[in-house]
C-alpha cells in the first residue's frame, strides 16, 4: 500500500518536536552543551566567560551500555547451544549495532533498524532515530516508516559524486519502498516481507528518553557554576591593584617614551607609598567550600535521577570495596536496567521475527524456541551473581569458577570440583539431593 507524498510529508513533520529533542540529546552526549554557547546565558556578554562541560550524560548511558552489554547477547537453542547464524551476526556486526541501539534508546527514547535483502545476504543496518518518523495503527502495529536526510555536496549517493546537496526521502509500508529526491518522485519497488522492514528499538513502553530534562537541566547548572568557579579563579589571579597613598609624583602619567606610571610598576615589580599609603588586591570573597558543596549536591541529583553510580564514591581511598556494598551501590542501576531489558528484548525478538520472514522466503531454516540470555556485567559478589542471573544454564564450571579474583587455577578448581561432586553423587547414588549450582551434567562436564 503505498502512501502519497502529502502523507509522508505529514508523517514526517509530525515528529519535527521529536527530532529536535533527540538532536538536542545527541548533542549533550557529545559534549556540544548548553555552555558552550549564548542559549544558556541569552541576557548577557559571556564572550570572555570560561566555558566549560563535565559531561555526566555520557557517563551515565555509558555506564548503562557498558554494564548491560559488554557481554555479548546471544541465542540459544533448548540445549543451550549457540544458533547457528553467525554470518548474520559478524557480517553486520551485530554486536557494535545492539551497542548503539542501546545507547540512543536510553538518550533519546528509541532507535530505528533496516533491513533489506542484498547480493544473497541479509544486510542490517542501524540509523539515528532523527532521522526517521514512524505510524502506528491502534493496536500498535508499525504501518509506516518514512526517512529523511540531506546528504551534502561532494559526497556520493548510489556510485555517484553529488554537485550539490541533495534531499531524499524514502518510505517504508508494508507491501513495498517508494523514493523521492528532493521531492521528486522517483520509483516504488515491491518488497516481500508482508510488515515494513524496520525495527524500533526502545527501553521502555512510550518510546520516552530516560535522560529527561531534570537530568539535562541539573547538568546545565552543573556547568554554569563550574564554569563560573573558574571565572573567579581567573579573577583573582589577574585582579585589580588597589593603592592607597602611592607617591604618583615619581611616575608621573607618561614619561617622553609614552610610558605610562602603570607600566613603570609593572615592569620595575615596585609601588613607593607615602607613610600613611598601602596597597593590596581588590579579590571576591567567595567560599570555595561552598562551591564544592553545591556541585557535589548537584552530582548527587544527577546521579540519582540516572540511577546511576559514581566510582569515586564507590572505590574512595582505598580504591576497593566489598561485595555487598558492590551490589547496594549498583542496585538502582541494576533494577532500572532490567526494566530496559524487558522491552530491548521485545526489539530482539522484533528482529529474529524479520529476519525469519527473510529466510522463509528463501526456503532456508528459521529460527525457533530460542532463549535470549543476557548477562549483565556487574561488579559485585559472584556468589549473588551466579543466583541472581544462573549462568549455569550458560557457561562451564572453569568459566564460572575464573570470575572469582582469588582463584588462580579454574582449570584445576573446576576439576577438583568434578572429582567431589562425583565422588558424593557415588557414594549418595543421586545427585539430586545436592544443593549445588549446576546439577545438569552436561554443564558440570563441559
Amino acid at each position: 500500500m503505498s502512501i502519497e507524498k502529502h502523507l509522508s510529508d505529514g508523517i514526517f513533520d509530525s515528529y519535527s518536536e521529536i527530532r529536535d529533542d533527540t538532536r538536542k540529546r545527541q548533542r549533550y552526549y557529545d559534549g556540544f552543551q548548553d555552555i558552550l554557547y549564548n542559549s544558556i546565558y541569552p541576557e548577557k556578554k559571556i564572550e570572555k566567560r570560561t566555558r566549560v562541560v563535565t559531561n555526566f550524560i555520557k557517563y551515565i548511558v555509558d555506564q548503562y551500555v557498558g554494564f548491560m552489554i559488554t557481554n555479548p547477547i546471544q541465542y540459544l537453542d533448548n540445549g543451550f547451544n549457540v544458533f547457528n547464524f553467525p554470518d548474520i551476526i559478524i557480517d553486520n556486526n551485530i554486536q557494535a549495532i545492539d551497542a548503539e541501539h542501546l545507547k540512543d534508546s536510553i538518550l533519546k527514547g528509541y532507535s530505528v533498524e533496516l533491513h533489506s535483502f542484498e547480493d544473497g545476504k541479509i544486510v542490517i543496518r542501524q540509523y539515528d532515530a532523527s532521522d526517521w518518523a514512524l505510524s502506528y495503527d491502534e493496536s500498535g502495529l508499525l504501518r509506516t516508516a518514512v526517512y529523511a536526510c540531506s546528504i551534502p555536496m561532494y559526497s556520493y549517493y548510489n556510485d555517484v559524486l553529488l554537485t550539490e546537496d541533495l534531499n531524499i526521502m524514502v518510505v517504508y509500508t508494508d507491501s513495498d519502498i517508494t523514493y523521492y529526491e528532493n521531492d521528486e518522485f522517483i520509483r516504488t519497488e515491491d518488497h516481500f516481507y508482508g510488515i515494513v522492514p524496520v525495527v524500533v528499538f526502545k527501553v521502555n513502553k512510550d518510546m520516552e528518553p530516560f535522560i529527561s530534562d531534570a537530568i539535562i537541566g541539573q547538568q546545565d547548572l552543573y556547568n554554569e557554576i563550574d564554569a563560573s568557579n573558574a571565572d573567579g579563579v581567573k579573577y583573582d589571579v589577574d585582579s585589580l591593584l588597589a593603592l592607597v597613598g602611592a607617591d604618583w609624583s615619581l611616575y608621573g602619567d607618561e614619561d617622553e617614551n609614552g610610558v605610562t606610571g602603570i607600566q613603570k610598576i609593572r615592569e620595575n615589580r615596585l609601588v613607593h607609598l607615602r607613610d600613611e599609603g598601602t596597597a593590596f588586591f581588590i579579590e571576591r570573597k567567595v567560599s570555595k567550600d561552598s562551591i564544592e558543596y553545591i556541585q557535589n549536591k548537584i552530582k548527587d541529583h544527577i546521579m540519582m535521577m540516572g540511577c546511576a553510580v559514581d566510582i569515586d564514591d564507590i572505590v574512595g581511598a582505598t580504591g576497593n570495596t566489598s561485595g555487598i556494598a558492590l551490589k547496594l551501590k549498583f542496585m538502582p542501576l541494576h533494577q532500572k536496567a532490567g526494566g530496559f531489558k524487558k522491552y530491548f528484548e521485545e526489539s530482539l525478538e522484533a528482529r529474529i521475527d524479520l529476519i525469519n520472514i527473510i529466510l522463509s522466503r528463501l526456503g532456508m531454516e528459521e529460527l525457533f524456541g530460542y532463549k535470549i540470555v543476557w548477562l549483565f556485567n556487574i561488579p559485585e559478589s559472584i556468589g549473588d551473581f551466579v543466583r541472581a542471573v544462573d549462568i549455569t544454564e550458560v557457561m562451564s564450571r572453569k568459566d564460572i569458577l575464573s570470575l572469582i579474583n582469588n582463584v588462580d587455577d579454574p582449570e584445576s578448581a573446576a576439576k577438583r570440583w568434578r572429582e567431589e561432586y562425583n565422588s558424593i553423587k557415588f557414594n549418595t547414588g543421586s545427585g539430586s539431593s545436592l544443593n549445588v549450582i549446576g546439577s545438569n551434567e552436561n554443564v558440570i562436564n563441559s
